[in-house]
């Protein structure tokens, strides 16, 4: 990773789509612990190094997201595709804890 990489995980862009996060969640009834970014050596998509962790009492989720997604998010360029992406995922968790599910805090 560059050193660009840690800027953009630290940006407007990147501080919106935590907000996000927390929102949908609380839209979807879930509890949002917390939503971080991180960077590892070698991202499962070379093109999308960018790795969001949202972690609820519920279980966690990852997304992994392009430079250009994370600062084209406050443009509104972006920020649909990036909300899918999250949405999806939290749907996902939505669905497996139903199917099995646990006491959440």
């Amino acid at each position: 990773m560059h050193s660009k990489d840690f800027t953009i995980e630290r940006s407007l862009g990147a501080k919106q789509i935590q907000a996000y996060c927390r929102a949908l969640c609380k839209e979807l009834g879930l509890q949002m612990v917390e939503a971080w970014w991180t960077s590892v050596l070698n991202p499962p998509r070379q093109d999308a190094p960018h790795h969001l962790v949202v972690q609820t009492t519920g279980g966690d989720r990852e997304c992994w997201f392009t430079a250009e997604e994370i600062a084209g998010y406050p443009t509104q360029e972006t920020t649909a595709s990036v909300q899918t992406t999250i949405r999806t995922e939290i749907a996902d968790l939505l669905a497996d804890l139903e199917e099995s599910p646990v006491k959440l805090r």
